[in-house]
Protein backbone atom coordinates (compact mmCIF):
# COMPACT_ATOMS: atom_id res chain seq x y z
CA UNK A 1 0.00 0.00 0.00
CA UNK A 2 1.32 3.28 -1.30
CA UNK A 3 -0.33 5.21 1.32
CA UNK A 4 1.93 3.48 4.24
CA UNK A 5 4.68 4.27 2.39
CA UNK A 6 4.23 7.96 2.27
CA UNK A 7 4.07 8.37 6.44
CA UNK A 8 7.97 7.37 6.61
CA UNK A 9 10.49 9.99 5.60
CA UNK A 10 12.46 9.54 2.80
CA UNK A 11 9.28 8.20 0.70
CA UNK A 12 8.47 10.09 -3.14
CA UNK A 13 6.09 12.05 -1.70
CA UNK A 14 7.26 13.61 1.23
CA UNK A 15 10.26 14.55 -0.67
CA UNK A 16 8.06 16.37 -3.08
CA UNK A 17 6.61 18.02 -0.20
CA UNK A 18 10.06 19.11 1.43
CA UNK A 19 11.11 20.66 -2.50
CA UNK A 20 7.68 22.61 -2.35
CA UNK A 21 8.01 23.89 1.07
CA UNK A 22 11.65 24.91 0.58
CA UNK A 23 11.14 26.28 -3.16
CA UNK A 24 7.65 26.21 -4.37
CA UNK A 25 7.18 29.81 -3.89
CA UNK A 26 9.73 30.71 -6.14
CA UNK A 27 8.61 28.31 -8.89
CA UNK A 28 4.91 29.53 -8.76
CA UNK A 29 6.29 32.99 -9.11
CA UNK A 30 8.01 32.18 -12.18
CA UNK A 31 5.59 29.80 -13.67
CA UNK A 32 4.46 32.30 -16.24
CA UNK A 33 8.00 33.43 -17.37
CA UNK A 34 9.03 32.20 -20.93
CA UNK A 35 11.98 29.84 -20.40
CA UNK A 36 14.62 31.94 -21.43
CA UNK A 37 13.36 34.45 -19.21
CA UNK A 38 12.75 31.42 -16.02
CA UNK A 39 16.55 30.35 -16.73
CA UNK A 40 17.74 33.87 -16.17
CA UNK A 41 14.99 34.33 -13.05
CA UNK A 42 16.33 31.11 -11.66
CA UNK A 43 20.50 32.06 -12.06
CA UNK A 44 19.75 35.23 -10.28
CA UNK A 45 18.12 33.48 -7.24
CA UNK A 46 21.08 30.22 -7.17
CA UNK A 47 23.62 33.71 -7.05
CA UNK A 48 21.66 35.65 -4.45
CA UNK A 49 21.54 32.54 -2.59
CA UNK A 50 25.03 31.45 -2.70
CA UNK A 51 25.83 35.33 -1.26
CA UNK A 52 23.50 34.99 1.37
CA UNK A 53 23.66 31.21 2.37
CA UNK A 54 27.72 30.97 1.46
CA UNK A 55 28.31 28.03 3.84
CA UNK A 56 25.37 25.91 2.56
CA UNK A 57 26.57 26.79 -0.61
CA UNK A 58 29.78 25.24 0.27
CA UNK A 59 28.08 22.16 1.84
CA UNK A 60 25.77 22.00 -1.41
CA UNK A 61 29.27 22.23 -3.62
CA UNK A 62 30.99 19.27 -1.81
CA UNK A 63 27.82 17.13 -2.39
CA UNK A 64 28.01 18.02 -5.83
CA UNK A 65 31.19 16.16 -5.75
CA UNK A 66 29.74 13.15 -4.73
CA UNK A 67 26.42 13.64 -7.27
CA UNK A 68 29.09 14.45 -10.32
CA UNK A 69 31.02 11.34 -9.50
CA UNK A 70 28.59 8.93 -8.52
CA UNK A 71 24.96 10.55 -8.73
CA UNK A 72 24.51 10.61 -5.20
CA UNK A 73 23.48 11.98 -2.76
CA UNK A 74 20.25 13.62 -4.75
CA UNK A 75 18.30 15.58 -2.83
CA UNK A 76 14.45 15.23 -3.19
CA UNK A 77 14.32 11.82 -4.47
CA UNK A 78 13.95 8.56 -3.58
CA UNK A 79 17.04 7.35 -3.69
CA UNK A 80 16.99 3.85 -5.64
CA UNK A 81 19.35 1.13 -7.91
CA UNK A 82 19.85 4.10 -10.55
CA UNK A 83 22.86 4.94 -8.87
CA UNK A 84 24.58 2.06 -9.08
CA UNK A 85 24.13 2.80 -12.98
CA UNK A 86 27.06 5.76 -12.38
CA UNK A 87 28.34 4.38 -9.15
CA UNK A 88 30.60 1.14 -9.91
CA UNK A 89 31.56 2.50 -13.70
CA UNK A 90 32.61 5.79 -12.58
CA UNK A 91 34.24 4.27 -9.19
CA UNK A 92 36.86 2.46 -11.26
CA UNK A 93 37.37 5.35 -13.73
CA UNK A 94 38.44 7.98 -10.53
CA UNK A 95 40.31 5.37 -8.93
CA UNK A 96 42.61 4.39 -11.66
CA UNK A 97 43.06 8.00 -12.73
CA UNK A 98 43.78 8.59 -9.08
CA UNK A 99 46.67 5.76 -8.89
CA UNK A 100 47.75 7.19 -12.09
CA UNK A 101 48.51 11.12 -10.80
CA UNK A 102 51.47 10.46 -8.93
CA UNK A 103 53.27 8.47 -11.83
CA UNK A 104 52.21 10.93 -14.40
CA UNK A 105 53.28 14.05 -12.11
CA UNK A 106 56.87 12.42 -12.02
CA UNK A 107 56.90 11.92 -15.69
CA UNK A 108 54.99 15.19 -16.60
CA UNK A 109 57.67 16.14 -18.42
CA UNK A 110 57.18 13.10 -21.09
CA UNK A 111 53.33 13.85 -21.62
CA UNK A 112 52.80 15.60 -25.15
CA UNK A 113 51.24 19.15 -24.77
CA UNK A 114 47.66 17.96 -26.54
CA UNK A 115 47.44 14.81 -23.59
CA UNK A 116 47.56 17.97 -20.81
CA UNK A 117 45.95 20.35 -22.93
CA UNK A 118 42.79 17.66 -22.82
CA UNK A 119 43.11 16.78 -19.09
CA UNK A 120 43.24 20.93 -17.96
CA UNK A 121 39.75 21.03 -20.01
CA UNK A 122 38.90 18.28 -18.11
CA UNK A 123 39.45 20.03 -14.78
CA UNK A 124 38.18 23.29 -16.45
CA UNK A 125 34.57 21.42 -17.12
CA UNK A 126 34.29 19.00 -13.85
CA UNK A 127 35.20 22.07 -11.40
CA UNK A 128 32.63 24.30 -13.31
CA UNK A 129 29.87 21.33 -13.76
CA UNK A 130 30.69 20.47 -9.12
CA UNK A 131 30.42 24.71 -8.96
CA UNK A 132 27.14 24.97 -10.62
CA UNK A 133 25.44 21.79 -9.97
CA UNK A 134 26.85 18.19 -10.10
CA UNK A 135 24.86 15.33 -12.38
CA UNK A 136 26.56 12.79 -13.24
CA UNK A 137 25.09 13.06 -16.26
CA UNK A 138 27.70 15.72 -16.75
CA UNK A 139 30.91 13.77 -15.67
CA UNK A 140 30.30 11.64 -19.30
CA UNK A 141 31.91 14.46 -21.15
CA UNK A 142 34.76 14.07 -19.10
CA UNK A 143 34.84 10.33 -20.10
CA UNK A 144 37.05 10.39 -23.40
CA UNK A 145 39.83 12.88 -21.96
CA UNK A 146 40.32 10.72 -19.12
CA UNK A 147 40.49 7.95 -21.36
CA UNK A 148 43.37 9.69 -23.67
CA UNK A 149 45.24 10.61 -20.32
CA UNK A 150 44.51 6.75 -18.74
CA UNK A 151 45.81 4.75 -22.03
CA UNK A 152 48.86 7.53 -22.43
CA UNK A 153 49.65 6.80 -19.03
CA UNK A 154 49.72 3.08 -19.04
CA UNK A 155 51.29 2.49 -22.27
CA UNK A 156 53.99 5.02 -22.09
CA UNK A 157 54.71 5.92 -18.70
CA UNK A 158 53.49 3.07 -16.36
CA UNK A 159 55.17 -0.83 -17.30
CA UNK A 160 53.34 -4.03 -15.48
CA UNK A 161 55.87 -7.19 -15.46
CA UNK A 162 54.24 -10.51 -15.26
CA UNK A 163 56.65 -12.68 -13.74
CA UNK A 164 55.94 -16.96 -13.40
CA UNK A 165 56.60 -17.75 -10.03
CA UNK A 166 59.24 -20.07 -9.98
CA UNK A 167 58.88 -23.92 -10.36
CA UNK A 168 59.17 -25.60 -6.67
CA UNK A 169 61.26 -28.75 -7.19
Amino acid sequence: DHGQLDEHPGTHKNELMALSANHGAIYKEFESMTHMERDSAFKAVAIENMKKYPTKYMKNTFSNVGRFLFNYPISYRYQNMNAYGYLIPNMFIVVLFLLVLFPAFLARRTIPFEIKGALVFVFIYGGGMILMGGKARYFVMMVPGIFVFLSYIFTNILALNWKKPPLKT
